[in-house]
């Protein structure tokens, strides 16, 4: 059974339906996604872990070649998901007063839901 080590430290079950939501929400067809989780799980059945950012770049990597479109989108998503992560409130009020963080972060917000 591989495991997927979050940014967060825990771990997970691998699940590839996790890959087909994830290839779908960029807006890769079915059988795409089916394909790309395909191609993913084969790349991680040989390990016991694997990092979370490991496992995305597998996804960018196989989806790029059947959906460049998607794939752009992909990894969009994945990094405006990652800096809202890693931004923590301390360094958002030093950065901005609150006064202006609302509107950036609905801003950042919107383009995730893209």
């Amino acid at each position: 059974m591989v495991r997927v080590k979050k940014r967060s430290g825990k771990l997970e079950e691998y699940l590839e339906s996790k890959i087909v939501t994830g290839v779908r929400k960029a807006g890769a067809s079915a059988k795409e996604a089916e394909h790309v989780a395909k191609q993913v799980s084969k790349m991680v059945a040989p390990k016991r872990e694997v990092t979370a950012d490991d496992l995305s770049n597998m996804v960018a990597a196989s989806l790029s070649k059947v959906n460049k479109a998607a794939a752009g989108n992909f990894t969009k998503f994945r990094d405006i998901k990652l800096v809202l992560a890693l931004w923590s409130k301390p360094e958002r009020d030093v950065l901005w007063p609150p006064s202006f963080q609302a509107p950036k972060i609905r801003k950042l917000r919107r383009k995730l839901r893209r």
